[in-house]
This record gives C-alpha cells, sequence and structure tokens, in this order.
C-alpha cells in the first residue's frame, strides 16, 4: 500500500488516494471479513432452528444506505425472496451492463462500485461455500498484489 501511494498509477482515480481501502491495511482485512463472520453465525447460532429447514442468514452494514432514510423501505421488511441456496447480494446501478464486463482493471483503484458490502444474506450450507471462494479470490488477488475492500474482492468471486 505504501508502495502504491508512492508510485500513484495514472489511470487510478486521484480521489481514491484518502479513501481508507487505500490506507489501511486494517480497514481491509476487517471488511474482507465480513463472510467470515456470517458464516461464524452460522456456527454459534443460538436461535432455534425450524424444523427441517435452514436458517437465514444476513449481514447489514450498521451504515448502510450513509445514514440516508431513503435507503431504507419502509415498513417491516419480510425477506421472502432470498433463496436460502444461493447468495443474495446488491448489484448496484451500471446502465444495465452485466457484472462480468467489470474487470479488475476497471474496478481496482477507481471510484465505481459494482456490487454493494452493505448486504449478504444466504442459508447456512450456502453461506459455507461462499465463504470458502471468497477465501479464494480475497487471498488469490493478495498474492497478485491487489489490495482492495469487500466490493472488489465480492465482484471478482461472482466472475469465477
Amino acid at each position: 500500500m505504501n508502495w502504491e501511494q508512492k508510485n500513484w498509477r495514472e489511470e487510478w482515480d486521484e480521489q481514491m488516494k484518502t479513501h481508507p481501502e487505500t490506507l489501511y491495511p486494517d480497514y481491509d482485512i476487517l471488511v474482507n471479513s465480513k463472510p467470515y463472520f456470517l458464516y461464524n453465525a452460522t456456527q454459534i447460532s443460538q436461535f432455534p432452528k425450524p424444523f427441517e429447514e435452514e436458517q437465514l442468514f444476513v449481514w447489514l452494514d450498521a451504515g448502510y444506505g450513509h445514514g440516508s432514510q431513503s435507503a431504507i423501505p419502509l415498513g417491516i421488511w419480510k425477506p421472502t425472496q432470498i433463496n436460502y441456496e444461493q447468495i443474495t447480494l446488491i448489484k448496484l446501478p451500471t446502465n444495465g451492463e452485466r457484472v462480468e464486463r467489470y474487470t479488475i482493471e476497471r474496478v481496482y483503484r477507481k471510484h465505481r462500485s459494482v456490487i454493494s458490502g452493505g448486504f449478504l444474506a444466504g442459508g447456512e450450507k450456502v453461506i459455507r461455500r461462499f465463504w470458502t471462494f471468497f477465501m479464494k479470490t480475497f487471498l488469490e488477488l493478495l498474492d497478485q498484489h491487489f489490495v482492495d475492500d469487500d466490493q472488489t474482492t465480492l465482484l471478482i468471486t461472482i466472475q469465477r
């Protein structure tokens, strides 16, 4: 990260130089730990399981929507549309472009988010599997000298 700050590439957005994901390794470790925290919750949950059903687990960032009331729907939210057998997350507006078009070069050190890291949901089994793939992607990105937040890791995990 220090090397990046001293050797900032021309194709990277200048405003990203001051973002926490470019300055603080601890921040990147913390935000990339969300899938583990979610998996860990499936392991230590004290809530009774519904008979012959999986429990639904949801990660929702405390700062989701940056405090804007319009980001939170009115009324009581009922997760009836969430499939327990797949991870549910939020894709941000990309003018109709497919997620696959956003390569690491198009998002790394760019002021662009394709996937929100503020919401993850799924059943117990799929969360374990997702966490395994996410961690593999995170470590591969580190090996390639890409240190970034969970939004980038989520995007690359989806593409793989």
